[in-house]
């Protein structure tokens, strides 16, 4: 059976019906056949993208073309093959995936709404953990070791069992579907605790004594004397927070499902009852993975001097 071809496109590019189709065959061995498609434009006006679609019937197999088609999918009657641009060149022939996955959600949005949430935790998660570890490793107070103990239990706690209460409390706040449900719930980490604390006990103590001499309060000591030695655990935490924000999927799924959209959200759009575009997903996965690679290339030697001195003593 010979396939069923129509130009694609023809409602919204006119010069798809004035494009004919010849289909010929080139050579058959067995079970295999190949079919040469020919299209020819008749009009006198030029044009460099010329959508192609092909339905064959399901006892008809696929195997292969000299340039693959950009969708692929089932239908009732078999499969669907699609062709955005069947002559696109070399360079669109490179990069039609990344720019249909532009073009297919409204990703500008989504890095804003991403970016204000990443920044914002990582912002608050800075703030909050610096002046935590400062006060479970320079401050003595009753009660310290035993309140860390319990800090770090929360790390054993899966994630998962918290969603079903947390949801509940942000609803009856009215904050789903609003900036607030994802970013004050993760302006405070354990991790960030923890980790900036290791640093902080492992500065010499002479350095807390001669602050104290000079008359300086645990402010003064934090902005003046921890802060400036502990540049590599803040970058470090930094990094992780930026990171588990820019990578949450289940709670801004939750907490904002319509409004607010991030990144990783908006990555749903290319999967659909019919099928993934898997063109355009690897394409839109690859733009939200740049930011981290490039933030991580800049901050890299910070990084691994704050992972490898988070141990010391």
């Amino acid at each position: 059976r010979i396939p069923r071809l129509r130009p694609g496109g023809g409602l919204r590019n006119p010069l798809a019906q004035a494009t004919s189709l010849e289909l010929a065959l080139l050579s058959r061995q067995g079970e295999l056949v190949t079919y040469r498609l020919t299209l020819t434009n008749t009009s006198a006006q030029r044009f460099a993208a010329l959508p192609v679609e092909v339905d064959h019937h399901r006892s008809l197999t696929f195997v292969s073309a000299s340039l693959w088609p950009t969708i692929d999918r089932s239908v009732t009657e078999g499969r669907r093959l699609v062709w955005e641009n069947a002559n696109p060149g070399l360079l669109p022939a490179l990069f039609r995936n990344f720019i249909s996955a532009w073009q297919a959600a409204p990703f500008g949005q989504y890095f804003f709404n991403s970016a204000v949430v990443a920044v914002a935790c990582t912002l608050g998660t800075l703030l909050t953990s610096t002046m935590a570890a400062y006060a479970f490793a320079r401050v003595r107070f009753r009660g310290r070791e035993l309140l860390f103990t319990l800090f770090l239990g929360t790390l054993m706690i899966p994630g998962e069992i918290t969603l079903t209460p947390n949801y509940i409390i942000l609803a009856r706040l009215d904050w789903l579907d609003k900036y607030q449900a994802l970013i004050i719930p993760w302006l405070a980490g354990v991790f960030g605790i923890f980790l900036l604390r290791q640093f902080i006990r492992s500065l010499p103590e002479d350095l807390f004594d001669a602050a104290r001499l000079d008359g300086a309060g645990h402010l003064t000591t934090l902005w003046h004397v921890v802060l400036p030695l502990i540049r590599p655990g803040l970058f470090t935490v930094a990094l992780f927070s930026f990171l588990g924000s820019w990578n949450s999927l289940i709670w801004p799924a939750l907490m904002a499902p319509s409004k607010i959209l991030t990144v990783q959200t908006g990555l749903n759009r290319f999967v659909g009852e019919v099928g993934i575009e898997y063109g355009e997903l690897m394409a839109a996965s690859f733009l939200v993975i740049l930011p981290i690679l490039l933030g991580f290339f800049f901050v890299q030697r910070q990084f691994i001097e704050g992972i490898a001195r988070s141990g010391l003593k």
